[in-house]
């Protein structure tokens, strides 16, 4: 049978389920989300969601099931509108020898710079309060950085307030010399 819609199927076996030693029974739960998932060997694993990318290194003495899931749109969340999409790393990541990283694609902003939030919790909707910030390598509409926790991580576009200073500079010095210029037809401005 094939699962089109979304919510929680339950299935069992009506042969081997004898209902006072054993049960063979199951459950599908399909989501909207399509969660991407990799097999971590000793070799590593990678995820890819779109543009994202999650890279678990090589030298794992654990092997496990690694999961990577965009779980909110940009335009939604604390920092709406966010630079990128919402991705939730689902499983704890395991210590390896080479590292492990994310890359996450996002929309570059004029006059903002891009910064890597992470929320050990499961929403996105939570007061910025509970995110820290990343040390993450940011350029050409990608941030790449070392993970190793789980939880939900997105790139938000800081306003650098320094370029509408810079601007209001410019601006006031252009009204100045617009001034002194209409001022100098009656008298010299200092000269």
């Amino acid at each position: 049978m094939q699962v089109t819609m979304k919510g929680i199927y339950n299935y069992l076996c009506t042969r081997n389920n004898n209902f006072s030693n054993r049960s063979q029974k199951g459950k599908i739960t399909a989501k909207a989300q399509l969660a991407r998932t990799a097999e971590i060997t000793y070799s590593g694993a990678t995820i890819v969601e779109g543009e994202s990318k999650l890279e678990v290194g090589s030298g794992s003495a654990v092997r496990s099931i690694i999961e990577l899931e965009t779980v909110g749109h940009k335009n939604s969340g604390w920092c709406n509108p966010c630079g990128s999409n919402f991705y939730l790393v689902g499983q704890p990541i395991p210590e390896t020898t080479s590292g492990s990283y994310l890359t996450l694609d996002y929309v570059e902003d004029p006059a903002r710079h891009p910064v890597v939030w992470h929320n050990t919790g499961n929403s996105i909707g939570t007061k910025k309060k509970h995110w820290n910030k990343m040390d993450a390598d940011c350029g050409d509409g990608q941030c790449r950085f070392q993970v190793t926790k789980q939880g939900i991580y997105v790139v938000n576009n800081t306003l650098d307030w320094w370029v509408y200073f810079l601007v209001a500079i410019l601006i006031v010095t252009i009204i100045g010399c617009v001034f002194c210029l209409w001022k100098s037809k009656k008298l010299p401005c200092l000269s």
